[in-house]
């Protein structure tokens, strides 16, 4: 099969020397309510527009708040078109047409498909770009016992859309390693372009440390409708067997709604064995300040994933100034290893699912870390200060534009 034909790039044509391209990105959301594609999203938007790009949205809905927040970092927010089922972000949408952007961005399995629509009838002359968030195979088995079918559908689907992509990134070294055995020809023809997030949004101070907390708050940031994708009930029972003045708490951040909170705190509960006071679950929030103030309170934010495309919420806890600890199924913890080399291993930990030897090595490693508050935030500071120069979504969009 011939690889796909691939327009000249926007250096070969002279647009990029004339003006900033124009991007449109798809989602389905502005504000993150259903996961990490919308977190990136909006972050990618903004840092796109900040670097003197024309860039705008197309979403299924917007509230005023959100079109308002948007503006105000220089990004159009576009609703899609309403049709008889509700918004549909592939019916053709004028207002997009209208402004011509260069290129079309789309995510995974979620917005890709939409993104090829429109370069391929909408917008002809646009490059399309493809951005890949996960790896079927590797997590649907974590989500559901019939993983396979959805497995080989969304394959398919990311096939068909990287074949016609004029550029296809993936999240991290972790995906970009990941994707070649989903997308790849075996033989180059499809080119994937590692994308490393940043990590200076919201913009920190990073002369600015963190007080030693006397409290000990083990903190999850994750979706808890997939526990053992996520690895919440490692989390769980590794807890009862960390000692210390006070007990450790685990607030987990992440629930769909207060009824989904109470249902699994009720259910971490039994299966631990801690006392109820002991276990807090909150439901998701679009408030980012909410966000950075549960890190900001949090004596450790852990992330044992047993399979984890990146992690954003490890940059966004090291950021803050709070140790982690993160599964070394991450595509955050390669980031961290090649980026930090030795200074990285105090904070990888291995995931092997077996939930005994996890529960164990968990149990281990929260406990070394909590045993020495003093030590863990000054490692994390020596952390943020060599990371966050060099983790910017500045370089993100540039390596982005520099690809196309």
């Amino acid at each position: 099969m011939p690889g796909p034909t691939r327009s000249p790039t926007l250096a070969d044509t002279g647009e990029a020397h004339s003006r900033p391209p124009s991007f449109l990105m798809i989602c389905d959301e502005w504000t993150p309510k259903h996961g990490g594609i919308s977190t990136f999203n909006r972050a990618l938007a903004i840092a796109t527009a900040r670097a003197g790009h024309r860039t705008m949205c197309l979403v299924e809905s917007a509230t005023y708040e959100e079109v308002r927040d948007a503006k105000a970092h220089d990004v159009e927010l576009i609703m899609a078109v309403e049709s008889a089922n509700g918004p549909n972000l592939s019916i053709r949408q004028n207002d997009v047409i209208a402004r011509k952007p260069d290129v079309v961005v789309g995510h995974d399995v979620l917005t890709g498909p939409v993104a090829d629509v429109y370069a391929s009838l909408y917008l002809e002359n646009a490059k399309q770009v493809l951005i890949i968030h996960n790896t079927p195979a590797k997590n649907e088995p974590y989500k559901r016992d019939d993983a396979s079918q959805p497995t080989v559908t969304r394959e398919k689907v990311l096939r068909r859309v990287a074949f016609r992509a004029d550029l296809v990134a993936a999240v991290g070294p972790k995906l970009a390693i990941e994707a070649e055995s989903i997308v790849g020809d075996g033989y180059g023809r499809v080119r994937i372009l590692q994308l490393d997030p940043g990590m200076d949004f919201p913009p920190v101070d990073i002369r600015r440390r963190r007080s030693v907390p006397r409290s000990r708050t083990v903190l999850m940031l994750a979706r808890t409708a997939h526990v053992q994708s996520k690895g919440i009930d490692i989390a769980a029972r590794a807890l009862p067997g960390v000692l210390g003045n006070p007990l450790p708490h685990l607030v987990i951040r992440g629930a769909e709604d207060n009824r989904a909170a109470d249902s699994l705190r009720k259910r971490l509960v039994k299966m631990s064995k801690l006392p109820r006071d002991r276990v807090t679950v909150y439901p998701y929030t679009m408030d980012f300040q909410e966000i950075r103030d549960d890190l900001c309170r949090a004596a450790l934010c852990v992330m044992p994933s047993r399979d984890e495309g990146f992690g954003l919420v490890a940059l966004e806890a090291i950021a803050a100034g709070t140790p982690v600890l993160i599964s070394r199924n991450s595509g955050v913890a390669l980031t961290l290893s090649d980026r930090l080399g030795t200074l990285a291993e105090g904070m990888i930990v291995d995931v092997v699912d077996d939930l005994e030897r996890d529960r164990l090595e968990w149990q281990r490693q929260i406990h070394r870390v909590l045993g020495n508050l003093d030590s863990a935030f000054e490692h994390t500071h020596q952390v943020r200060e060599v990371l966050y120069p060099d983790m910017q979504w500045c370089h993100t969009v540039e390596s982005l534009v520099n690809h196309l």
